[in-house]
């Protein structure tokens, strides 16, 4: 019974203590602290295959103390973007669209969340693939499905306008580099690339 007394005793300080309300406190040090949510559109103007392309996205993000933001994010390229320049094909002439897509986790921070704009420095980090079908080369080789799985981190800097207090609008740049296997000469980096882009924020903040 004294080690369940000990436990129980234990168990009321730190209720006791986490009334501390961490927006005053560090964060690290309290208990209590602001939750809010928001979901993000984006559309990028990306470089991706060699090419100006464009990413679309959507994001669902937890805010922590109006400052600190985890989540989980969704990319797709949505335009259609030919490869058929870095195949080993004979014939250049025919059109071998590739897809590219990732998810990965979202972790950000809102520099003066509380003013009309806001600076947001943010990493995603997670898993993307492109996928393709390649043509029979003429070597006697048949045409066959091809599907690569990367790593991918996404590092960019944000500018926001705290339109509402329901609603953000931003701006930001950033780069997607992407790690994998090289196929001829699709290599990883030509999947990377520099990105600039427009996003909407809807949540609670």
């Amino acid at each position: 019974m004294k080690k369940y007394a000990l436990l129980f005793s234990f168990l009321f300080c730190l209720s006791a203590y986490s009334q501390q309300d961490s927006v005053q406190k560090p964060f690290f040090y309290a208990k209590k602290f602001h939750s809010a949510f928001f979901v993000q559109f984006e559309g990028q103007g990306a470089y991706v295959f060699n090419k100006v392309s464009m990413i679309s996205g959507i994001g669902v993000n937890w805010v922590i103390n109006y400052k600190y933001y985890i989540g989980v994010r969704y990319n797709l390229l949505s335009t259609p973007v030919n490869v058929v320049k870095l195949l080993p094909l004979i014939d250049k002439s025919v059109k071998v669209g590739a897809s590219h897509q990732s998810a990965s986790l979202n972790f950000g921070y809102i520099a003066f969340a509380k003013k009309r704009f806001s600076v947001n420095p943010e990493i995603s980090v997670g898993w993307a693939d492109c996928k393709f079908v390649q043509p029979a080369d003429g070597l006697g080789n048949p045409s066959a499905e091809k599907h690569f799985n990367y790593g991918i981190v996404i590092p960019s800097v944000n500018a926001i306008w705290n339109a509402h207090k329901n609603f953000r609008l931003g701006a930001g740049v950033g780069a997607r580099a992407v790690f994998g296997q090289d196929y001829y000469r699709l290599k990883t980096y030509r999947v990377s690339g520099v990105f600039g882009g427009v996003f909407i924020r809807v949540g609670t903040f």
